[in-house]
């Protein structure tokens, strides 16, 4: 009896050691599409209870929300260090990229055993899931989520209990069925979104003029409205797809080894501001994003983060250090496991000053921003064009620019950016620090 305990201690901790990981990536969804964001009526009960039963991030923000650059943030823990692109491919060059690729967290996992699978998106020019350590693959861009998580389902059947540890990555497009992206239809009553009547007064041109280029050039909440009804249908999808996986998990015994991550790359506007799209603007309703990490036994249940995070580009540093192997100095990222593991709650990583976030417009031009957000205000920096600074805790909506009402807040903001993208190897940082006349950092 003594021996068999200490067997199934010895295969405890190894289990704890090598977990399944699966990692949920939607291509936009809006933080408070969840109903775990506790800010609008929107049901979606498999990820409220994921989250329930693990840790919700309440400030999870996009290191950025082009799908790419953040597909690469998440797989390489850095930051893309250039804005000449459309998309990775020109912003790292292929012999970089690739070099990148084979010290990743992912070809890591394989070389210890992990079977490794990537199903949905890919948006990485000059690389394929293969240089990352990915083995089956099946990249369909345009899968409806109930397609792509049955996918799944048929991929852990065939691959679930090899008797290895295996990690599965589901990238989830953004999806609309050609019949609803026009649908007009009720049956889901959504009131104006609280800054849908913003007229960007004191905000930059850039963002006055994509107002007026947009399909929907209208100040009537019914003609966006439908916008909104297919942001909370398309979180709808997503939450049965995760709902399908939890499912088959813990049918087949899996769900207590199993680390579940979701998140996604970015919001999404939807008539916010009466903005589209992605670019041009950094609006919590872009850069915020939902997150839940979920592991029986190891993270504690019912935990809602209140810190900033930096979501896809945090993850790598996670992922390192709850798989008890040393992290590494070339990770942009942060290790989250310091707000829940109590040996780590004075480490460097728990005293974040804030967290910086990248915009680049492409349809009409590059324009480049950052973001840099703390606990109460949001800075942001448009070399081009005029800076914004919002007080969130006044002003959670962001409707007035206060860019030139506090010296000192904008400063200290503009200081602690700096030290980010320096920190990071940002090609923009010298022209910040010219900008401020610094020249000692």
């Amino acid at each position: 009896m003594i021996e068999s305990d200490r067997i199934n201690g010895l295969r405890g901790a190894y289990m704890k050691r090598h977990p399944n990981i699966l990692l949920i990536v939607a291509e936009r969804i809006r933080y408070d599409c969840i109903g775990s964001s506790q800010m609008r009526i929107s049901k979606t009960p498999y990820l409220d209870w994921l989250a329930g039963n693990g840790v919700w991030f309440e400030q999870a923000y996009t290191p950025h929300p082009n799908y790419g650059l953040a597909q690469m943030a998440m797989l390489t823990g850095s930051r893309a260090d250039s804005d000449i692109h459309e998309l990775i491919v020109r912003a790292y060059g292929t012999d970089k990229c690739k070099k990148l690729a084979g010290s990743s967290w992912s070809a890591w996992l394989k070389d210890q055993k992990w079977l490794c699978s990537w199903l949905g998106k890919w948006d990485v020019p000059g690389c394929l899931p293969a240089d990352f350590g990915y083995e089956h693959i099946a990249a369909n861009t345009m899968s409806p989520p109930s397609e792509l998580a049955q996918a799944a389902v048929e991929w852990l059947h065939a691959n679930g209990q090899q008797g290895l540890p295996w990690h599965l990555c589901l990238n989830f497009s953004d999806y609309l069925p050609e019949n609803e992206s026009n649908d007009q239809s009720n049956g889901i009553p959504l009131s104006p979104w609280p800054n849908f009547a913003d007229d960007l007064h004191h905000k930059p041109m850039a963002q006055r003029r994509l107002q007026t280029r947009s399909s929907v050039n209208s100040n009537l909440w019914s003609d966006w409205s439908v916008r909104a009804r297919n942001s909370v249908k398309q979180a709808a999808r997503l939450d049965e797809a995760a709902g399908l996986l939890v499912s088959q998990l813990n049918q087949m015994g899996l769900l207590e080894n199993t680390l579940i991550i979701f998140t996604a790359a970015s919001g999404s506007m939807c008539g916010s501001h009466r903005l589209t799209g992605n670019e041009y603007c950094c609006y919590d309703e872009l850069m915020r994003v939902p997150m839940i990490l979920h592991w029986p036994g190891v993270i504690p249940a019912g935990l809602r983060c209140t810190q900033l995070v930096s979501s896809l580009l945090d993850l790598p540093a996670t992922l390192v250090s709850l798989l008890q192997e040393e992290r590494s100095d070339d990770y942009h990222g942060f290790d989250l496991s310091c707000f829940w593991d109590e040996s780590k709650t004075d480490s460097f990583f728990c005293r974040r000053d804030g967290i910086l976030s990248s915009q680049i417009g492409l349809s009409y031009g590059l324009y480049s921003q950052r973001m840099f957000r703390d606990k109460r205000y949001k800075y942001v920096w448009n070399p081009t064009d005029l800076d914004e600074l919002y007080d969130l805790e006044k002003d959670p909506y962001e409707l007035v620019n206060r860019i030139d009402d506090d010296a000192a807040v904008l400063a200290r903001l503009k200081n602690l950016m700096l030290d980010e993208m320096i920190r990071c190897a940002d090609p923009l940082a010298d022209v910040l620090a010219q900008e401020m006349g610094v020249n000692d950092k």
